[in-house]
């Protein structure tokens, strides 16, 4: 598995810092302009000129690129830069607070590092392998929460999702283990909530590496868990997500979640 030394992964997290920063700025001072509906998703003028600032901002590093509206590479165990410029588009489209650009690196197969500037709370999310998670500079981790009876849930239904009765009577029967449960549109803020002890668990189905890579970065700098599988969808490129503010957590919703997968109605 290909690694890097901490001092090379801080001068990308300045890097990618700078592309978030940059591209967060722009998105600040933007007014959204529709390019395109698409079925129940919308795509943003705003969407491909971030990511234009992104790429530009980046390009000095010379690795490889994965990127929301341009594509490109595949993921395996070299260095690729994992790029969602807007996460929460239709929020951003509709002046809801939660959205956010996204840069990740994934480094031997897995999100190693990440850098995010969360539009409605104008901050810098931060982290790497072994590099500690900050918001702007001051550190965040998780609540500590033991127990699912205690935790907070935040999750999501992507565009993409199979809302059948099945479907949804299993998650709702997941769900019903927690004290609350919260949908806040944006993967990487529901993650970033997770990172900074606002909510405890996370999980969403069929959602792209884009939409969690930054963050997963930063929720493992934090001392969260995350877990992934390929989409029971099968939609190409799409996982199953989850994760925690601790292992213990995430383990104990893995299992609920089992659970309901397996009691749930025919």
């Amino acid at each position: 598995m290909q690694t890097l030394q901490t001092s090379e992964l801080r001068e990308l997290l300045d890097l990618a810092s700078e592309a978030a920063r940059q591209a967060g700025a722009y998105l600040r001072s933007s007014r959204p302009e529709v390019a395109a509906h698409v079925g129940r998703d919308i795509k943003l003028v705003q969407d491909v000129e971030a990511e234009k600032i992104i790429l530009g901002v980046l390009e000095s590093s010379r690795l490889a690129v994965l990127a929301e509206e341009s594509g490109g590479a595949d993921l395996g165990d070299a260095p690729c830069w994992v790029i969602d410029p807007l996460d929460g588009t239709y929020n951003y489209y509709r002046g809801m607070h939660d959205c956010a650009a996204c840069v990740g690196l994934w480094i031997g197969g897995a999100p190693r590092l990440g850098a995010i500037h969360h539009l409605g709370e104008d901050a810098l999310y931060t982290g790497a392998a072994g590099i500690a998670a900050e918001r702007d500079g001051a550190a965040v981790r998780p609540a500590g929460t033991g127990t699912l009876e205690r935790a907070v849930l935040t999750t999501g239904i992507t565009a993409r999702s199979n809302l059948d009765a099945q479907t949804l009577t299993r998650r709702v029967q997941t769900w019903s283990a927690f004290r609350k449960v919260r949908m806040c549109g944006s993967a990487a803020s529901a993650m970033l909530h997770v990172a900074s002890g606002a909510c405890d668990v996370y999980t969403e189905v069929d959602v792209m590496p884009w939409d969690v890579c930054a963050s997963s970065a930063i929720l493992e700098a934090a001392g969260g868990a995350h877990h992934w599988t390929p989409a029971a969808s099968g939609h190409e490129g799409a996982w199953d997500f989850a994760c925690a503010g601790s292992p213990q957590l995430l383990r104990l919703f893995l299992d609920a979640q089992e659970t309901a997968r397996q009691t749930a109605p025919k």
